[in-house]
């Protein structure tokens, strides 16, 4: 790694933080209301009905009960998960890009390119629905968990040890 290659998660976080420092003020939406500002499990967790999205609600229950239904506090978490995301994204390409079989001729490149097409993700106004309409966060966290999936596939079939730990 040479000395410039530690400033591109930075890089990739500063751009999705100007892209999106703006959308806090933006309030409920559509779904919005139905999922949050009207439900009341959100308030009581005990009227919660485990379901296939019970975690990104108990998000919802947590936002809650850190502030209420104050929207910039919405759209922090969103923006949170976003980035962790776009992390994610470049750390796949990156070890990705590192395998053998890639074909990619130049190794030391791989970490500018995988920057580059992940500050491009972050920062993509096809992107502005992820952390500005809050109910989004539904999409955004089955991305996170997928882009999970794949990464640890990817470092389980590199890995000359744990491979197992990493499957599971």
């Amino acid at each position: 790694m040479n000395r410039f290659e530690k400033f591109i998660p930075l890089a990739i976080v500063s751009a999705g933080v100007l892209a999106y420092f703006n959308t806090f003020g933006v309030p409920f939406l559509l779904d919005d209301f139905h999922r949050i500002v009207n439900n009341p499990a959100v308030r009581d967790l005990s009227l919660m009905i485990p379901n296939s999205r019970s975690v990104v609600e108990l998000t919802f229950r947590l936002n809650y009960l850190t502030g209420g239904l104050k929207t910039a506090d919405y759209h922090l978490f969103n923006l949170a998960v976003h980035l962790v995301n776009g992390m994610l994204l470049y750390l796949l390409i990156r070890k990705t890009l590192s395998l053998a079989s890639s074909g990619w001729k130049n190794m030391s490149t791989a970490p500018w390119f995988a920057g580059i097409v992940s500050i491009f993700w972050v920062a993509h106004p096809m992107q502005t629905q992820s952390v500005t309409y809050i109910c989004q966060r539904y999409e955004s966290m089955m991305g996170l968990f997928m882009l999970l999936t794949l990464l640890f596939f990817v470092i389980a079939e590199t890995s000359q040890t744990n491979k197992r730990r990493w499957y599971a």
